[in-house]
């Protein structure tokens, strides 16, 4: 079951990856082949020019993409840990903070100790994941809500699964989560502010 959690949690993680990376590739690219199909067609550039080019289009636009694409990739894979994956990662959390503090219950304060730590077990996890789930932390109250739903019971592995679900259920109703999903207006925004850039210079040049 664990292992489960934590493979699921990790292909969440790489999926957000993959969504920034295709954005900001797929933004890029457009980009670069536009600026090269203007230079080889078009003739009589002056130094202006090519300066505009290279700065909006080789530059500008890929750079845009790429930031925008990171913050719309990593929200929505925030939205989807904390909405579709949550019992799995509840479980992982909770599995690695008692791990970490070696205690069953709140009462000792090594467990406290380690709720305060909780972020030393993202060490040894792969770069893509350490990034998405730092940022989920920051965003969620991970550790207040871990600490109400374990006091004083018994952290085993046939009631493991109880505690994610009822953490999960105190996420739903502590925080809104709805906030977390992006919108796909800026990036829609940019498209069309990308192709009007793009009509504009093939007029005028």
């Amino acid at each position: 079951m664990l292992k489960a959690a934590f493979r699921l949690i990790v292909n969440a993680c790489f999926a957000v990856v993959q969504r920034v990376l295709l954005i900001a590739a797929g933004g890029a690219a457009v980009n670069w082949l536009f600026a090269v199909v203007l230079f080889i067609a078009l003739s009589g550039w002056t130094f202006a020019k090519v300066a505009l080019v290279v700065i909006v289009f080789l530059l500008g636009f890929p750079v845009a993409w790429l930031l925008l694409g990171k913050t719309y990739g990593l929200r929505q894979g925030i939205y989807d840990l904390a909405t579709k994956h949550k019992i799995a990662l509840f479980e992982y959390l909770i599995y690695q903070l008692t791990a970490t503090a070696q205690a069953k219950t709140l009462d000792n304060p090594k467990l406290q100790q380690g709720l305060l730590q909780s972020r030393q077990w993202l060490s040894g996890m792969p770069a893509p994941v350490r990034w998405v789930m730092r940022t989920l932390i920051r965003h969620l109250p991970l550790n207040e809500i871990l600490r109400d739903t374990i006091q004083n019971r018994e952290i085993t592995e046939a009631n493991l699964t109880m505690i994610s679900r009822l953490a999960a259920q105190r996420l739903d109703t502590r925080t809104t989560i709805v906030f977390l999903q992006p919108s796909p207006r800026p990036l829609l925004g940019l498209a069309v502010g990308n192709l009007v850039a793009m009509v504009l210079v093939s007029v005028l040049a």
